[in-house]
């Protein structure tokens, strides 16, 4: 039989703590690297154009308003990819945070799994004292008070003990016999 844990309920309430934290970890570090990578993509686009811009300005005439429209366009894109780049640091700090938190929610669970294996421990050890006690009452007791004694079985017919292990007192067979 096994004594059950009185913190369950708190357990099975920091599993589902742990999981939802693992889940919206997850969650953000997913959303943070795919900011990352959008980021990413638009550096590579930016570059491109800016390539783009220049080894045209180099093969042929640009008429000013184009030039000056090209400009703009990529200063508006560098800003962008600034605040692109900000946003994406934020979400990843934010992920690193909620890391740290499961990480807390995991540690607090493991340390109700490591109270339980040690409750039970505790009371194996419990148990098996209890017995030994219960043995040690029943071997110290005086012959003769009524209860049965667990080497009454090893007497020989006189009352003394048997003269050797393999000599038992047969009930129902009568005298004794070598087993």
């Amino acid at each position: 039989m096994k004594k059950p844990f009185r913190y369950r309920r708190v357990q099975r309430v920091r599993a589902i703590e742990e999981e939802l934290a693992r889940e919206e970890f997850l969650t953000s570090e997913r959303i943070a690297r795919q900011a990352e990578e959008a980021t990413q993509a638009m550096q590579a686009e930016i570059q491109r154009a800016q390539r783009e811009l220049s080894e045209t300005r180099l093969f042929r005439r640009v008429p000013p308003h184009e030039l000056l429209t090209a400009q703009t366009t990529l200063e508006s894109l560098s800003r962008t990819l600034t605040e692109q780049r900000r946003r994406a640091r934020d979400l990843k700090t934010q992920a690193e945070t909620l890391r740290a938190s499961w990480e807390r929610a995991r540690a607090d669970e493991r340390a109700l799994e490591r109270l339980e294996a040690r409750t039970a421990a505790a009371w194996r050890e419990e148990q098996r004292l209890a017995e030994a006690r219960a043995l040690d009452e029943v071997a110290l007791r005086p012959p003769g008070d009524g209860t049965p004694r667990p080497d009454s079985v090893l007497r020989d017919p006189s009352g003394g003990p048997a003269s050797s292990p393999g000599r038992l007192l047969a009930d129902e067979q009568g005298p004794l016999h070598r087993a």
